[in-house]
């Protein structure tokens, strides 16, 4: 019984090194069976599911237009512009603002801000703005991702059903995971998979709990 608190202390990080490698192998798993689409043009690639097909694009600037079977929804698309942006219209209200009157221009009258964040990918800062517009049954929540880089900026466009885009965004995410850009960015990674310097990490956090475990197990002899 006098070692229990032994354990105790043990069991959190040895629960997390497990946590952390079991993400990475699942998530790599998952993006085994995922499509890979690279483009050496504009320099990004990312991994879509196979239920997503991509269409033909008559549209230069929008490289790839991913559609479901059927039902058409949902669709992810990659749009590219030159990055001439200044500081001020980098902020997360001015591209919310630069979204939002983009979705009036069309038309779409309707629209309303759901949310906007700003987030990272791959070590690059983003920023995510969801919108809805339409009435039911024919609303649709668009959650659009902007990533500048060097000399690219970067729209990635999910569109679902209103009603079925808590259930989609699962999709989403992954395809934001594994999306990459080496546009003045010539270190990379593949997404999921786990590099020496990381293993090298996790390991030696496993490690040091453990011969800090069996010190303080000595000491209490």
């Amino acid at each position: 019984m006098r070692h229990r608190p032994v354990c105790v202390a043990v069991l959190p990080p040895l629960l997390a090194l497990l946590a952390s490698l079991c993400f990475h192998q699942k998530y790599a798993q998952a993006q085994e069976s995922a499509q890979l689409y690279v483009n050496p043009q504009f320099k990004f690639e990312l991994r879509y599911p196979p239920a997503l097909v991509p269409v033909e694009s008559h549209n230069a600037t929008a490289p790839l237009l991913l559609r479901t079977g059927g039902s058409n929804y949902p669709t992810f698309n990659v749009i590219v512009e030159p990055q001439t942006l200044n500081p001020s219209e980098l902020t997360l209200a001015g591209q919310t603002e630069r979204v939002l009157s983009a979705y009036r221009q069309l038309g779409m009258t309707d629209v309303e801000l759901l949310s906007s964040r700003e987030l990272e990918l791959h070590g690059r800062a983003a920023k995510q703005i969801v919108l809805r517009y339409g009435s039911e049954p024919n609303s649709y929540t668009s959650a659009v991702t902007l990533l500048p880089a060097d000399n690219f900026l970067y729209t990635l466009t999910f569109i679902e059903k209103s009603a079925a885009f808590a259930g989609s965004k699962n999709i989403l995410d992954s395809m934001l995971a594994s999306f990459q850009s080496s546009d003045g960015d010539p270190a990379r990674q593949v997404p999921g998979q786990l590099n020496s310097a990381s293993l090298m990490v996790y390991f030696s956090f496993g490690l040091l709990a453990f011969l800090i475990a069996l010190a303080f197990l000595k000491r209490r002899r």
